[in-house]
């Protein structure tokens, strides 16, 4: 199903993270809960009632340890550091984080994630596929010619 405002078929850049998952595309997170059952799928990704999942802390790690590996450029402009001994609990506190834009991380967190992204690095096949010829992050939408549905894939990296 295409909707006014879905983007084109084919390969779109730049497109973020939420606007991809907004599309009414099926994909194969879609497809793997239908493989459960119907009603999964149904439960998990149509159901108008469906709340939305507040992330845990290690989905916020991963979130973030994602973006560190594969993204790095993106990570100043959506994180920023809590300072260290600052308490949300105090007038100062509660004023700076009230002021932020980007999301709060610990420096543990950020330390972890470039911990992480270095690790990474050391891995000479990792370090060549992440330096090559390629996108990451990159949304893809098609028309599958059998059921004429518009699919939808988000792949770590394009080449």
């Amino acid at each position: 199903m295409t909707t006014d405002n879905s983007p084109p078929l084919g390969i779109v850049r730049g497109m973020s993270a939420e606007a991809y998952l907004a599309d009414p595309g099926v994909s194969n997170t879609m497809l793997s809960a239908m493989n459960k059952s119907p009603a999964h799928c149904y439960a998990l990704h149509l159901a108008p009632y469906r709340p939305k999942a507040e992330p845990t802390d290690a989905m916020r790690a991963g979130i973030l340890a994602h973006m560190m590996m594969l993204e790095p450029d993106r990570v100043a402009k959506t994180y920023v550091v809590k300072p260290a001994g600052m308490r949300f609990s105090t007038k100062e506190g509660m004023a700076w984080r009230d002021a932020q834009t980007q999301q709060i991380v610990g420096a543990d967190d950020m330390q972890a994630a470039e911990a992480q992204r270095a690790a990474l690095l050391r891995v000479t096949a990792l370090r060549n596929l992440l330096a090559g010829v390629g996108d990451s992050e990159v949304s893809l939408f098609w028309e599958d010619p059998a059921s004429g549905l518009r699919c939808k894939a988000r792949p770590d990296r394009l080449h």
